[in-house]
């Protein structure tokens, strides 16, 4: 089984919060949202989390703060 994030929008409505972050990469409780979110998928379940080109490389980095996960950031 697996689990896909949506995260490829561009949060429009959020500017100016989301002109250079993803909404999903926005810090809620000291850390970023997506992370509360993956903390709730039991840990033998791989994540596969789809975003925009743009945001490839912020999700990448946030990617390498997990590394006992399997994460596949997908573009």
């Amino acid at each position: 089984m697996k689990a896909l994030i949506l995260a490829g929008g561009f949060a429009k409505r959020l500017w100016p919060l989301t002109l250079d972050k993803a909404k999903p990469l926005l810090p809620i409780a000291g850390k970023p949202v997506i992370s509360h979110i993956v903390e709730k998928i039991p840990p033998q379940i791989s994540i596969v989390v789809s975003t925009n080109e743009m945001f490839a490389g912020d999700f990448s980095d946030w990617r390498a703060s997990h590394p006992q996960r399997d994460i596949t950031i997908y573009v």
